[in-house]
């Protein structure tokens, strides 16, 4: 899992270093990017390991070194980090650390030691974990960035399953549309490791008589209407499964599909993916469905990559959807590979009629916030006010804005929005709004803008949610206080664009 991680991380933060290095090639705006990119990148490193001491540490996985150090050595560059710290901070404060003697009668690496006053000899423990303590005390590449988004957001799905916190969606949807989404990003994955594997997904039907979205439905051959459950989180599990497959395939075929099964006490979709690759040893079986585990152990994850958690994450959605997952598996020569198949309730929301309308279903582009290449970005025209406690997010969104033509406005949090709001008045053709923020929430500052409207009898202001609350229901929720449309962070630039248009003029 640090592996994992830390790998995007090196090459997001190395590679910003290198360009600093030519730092009188650059303008001073680019340089002033590659300074906040380096920054952020060091931060989010320190809260990447954070979540992964906590989840070692709950799932009792933390292993502590035992071994003889001096404490004093220890203090020293706790000592020297906060001094760091304090500068970046700016205040005048008066750091006052423990006593420390220099001596040399210890030294063999041409340096004098530092020790505490009274405890000159070492001591046993943990430095490191020590050393990780103690400051706690004291208070451009896209595929990069993306190999580390999905480990995180990994970890957060599985820290909500275990903690029960998990909130599944119940709606309608076209089981076809799902798979045509999962088999895109199966070719994407194929197309990236660059193996001539046969894919080969289930039989799916064109059809446009329910169109209203300019292109034509896709429908399973055989389960035509609508079914209800939660699309986001099968499509997660089907894209986790055939993720594996195709890791761990290094010629032949990867099929999947879905069946019916009737005659029990209940109608279920059997889905299935089944693949020709190297197999999983009958004793490495049971285990795969841990969470942070591999059949193919520490060697497989350093050459194929995963974090361990995609099958455990699948297998626990699939319960909490109210199904079973299981897994045959064979590492015979004449006859290796592997087939998972899952089960989930089969409830029809309505038979195919002509009265059945796409447009009930949210279709994303750029799935995850990955911009497709290729994409052109739409020139609008209109003045945005962008409400953001996060002065980087505030400058992101301002640049962004500017380059596809908006005039821009920002606001720290809600009561200067509320200022800004009645300032500019009609003039101002969309908020893009913050959820968390001091002084005044995103959820207030919405609904103080709704009453001002409301009395002074203004046409209402488009308002977008952009928020890094990405859960289950939090759509909703941003819907219900009065937002008209819903971003999530990480911004997707296609994503940001695509909403807009919706509410601002088109340049040619």
């Amino acid at each position: 899992m640090s592996h994992e991680i830390r790998t995007p991380m090196n090459a997001v933060i190395g590679f910003t270093d290198l360009m600093l290095m030519d730092g009188k090639q650059l303008s001073n705006d680019y340089q002033e990017y590659l300074e906040i990119i380096r920054n952020s990148g060091k931060l989010l490193l320190t809260l990447v390991n954070d979540i992964l001491d906590l989840s070692k540490i709950e799932a009792g996985e933390l292993k502590l070194e035992n071994k003889d150090f001096f404490l004093g050595e220890v203090l020293r560059t706790v000592e020297c980090n906060a001094h760091g710290m304090l500068a970046r901070k700016g205040n005048n404060i008066d750091l006052k650390p423990p006593s420390l003697v220099s001596i040399n009668s210890y030294s063999d690496n041409h340096r004098d030691l530092v020790v505490i006053d009274g405890i000159e000899g070492s001591v046993v423990g943990d430095p490191t974990r020590l050393h990780q303590l103690l400051p706690r005390v004291f208070g451009n590449n896209k595929k990069h960035w993306q190999a580390l988004i999905d480990p995180l957001n990994d970890i957060l799905d599985l820290s909500k399953i275990e903690s029960g916190q998990l909130l599944l969606e119940n709606k309608d949807f076209f089981l076809g549309e799902v798979l045509r989404t999962v088999e895109c990003n199966a070719h994407g994955m194929l197309a990236r490791k660059g193996n001539n594997i046969d894919l080969k997904p289930p039989s799916l039907v064109s059809i446009n008589s329910y169109s209203d979205n300019h292109r034509d439905l896709m429908i399973i051959d055989g389960i035509e209407g609508r079914v209800v459950g939660d699309p986001t989180r099968l499509q997660q599990v089907l894209n986790n499964l055939l993720s594996n497959a195709i890791k761990f395939t290094k010629s032949g075929s990867i099929e999947y599909g879905v069946n019916i099964l009737t005659g029990g006490s209940a109608d279920m979709l059997e889905f299935y993916v089944t693949d020709t690759g190297v197999g999983i040893p009958e004793q490495k079986q049971k285990e795969v469905f841990e969470p942070f585990r591999q059949a193919h152990g520490s060697e497989g994850s350093k050459t194929l990559g995963g974090t361990g958690l995609g099958l455990s994450i699948a297998h626990k959605l699939v319960e909490n959807m109210g199904g079973e997952m299981s897994l045959k598996s064979s590492i015979n020569p004449m006859d290796h590979g592997s087939s998972f198949k899952f089960t989930i309730p089969y409830i029809v929301a309505c038979p195919m009629n002509k009265k059945a309308r796409v447009g009930e279903i949210d279709y994303v582009v750029g799935q995850a916030g990955r911009v497709v290449k290729g994409v052109k970005l739409e020139r609008l025209s209109g003045r945005v006010l962008v409400v953001d406690d996060n002065r980087i997010n505030l400058k992101l969104c301002q640049r962004f804005l500017t380059r596809i033509g908006c005039v821009t406005e920002t606001a720290e949090n809600g009561k200067v929005a509320i200022a800004k709001f009645q300032q500019y008045g009609d003039s101002l053709d969309v908020i893009l709004m913050d959820k968390e923020m001091p002084v005044m929430d995103g959820f207030e500052t919405v609904s103080k803008i709704r009453a001002i409207e409301i009395s002074e009898n203004r046409i209402p202001t488009p308002i977008v949610a952009v928020t890094a609350a990405a859960m289950a229901g939090d759509r909703e929720e941003c819907l219900a206080v009065g937002c008209d449309d819903y971003l999530t962070k990480p911004l997707s630039h296609v994503a940001l664009n695509s909403v807009l248009s919706k509410y601002l003029s088109k340049m040619k």
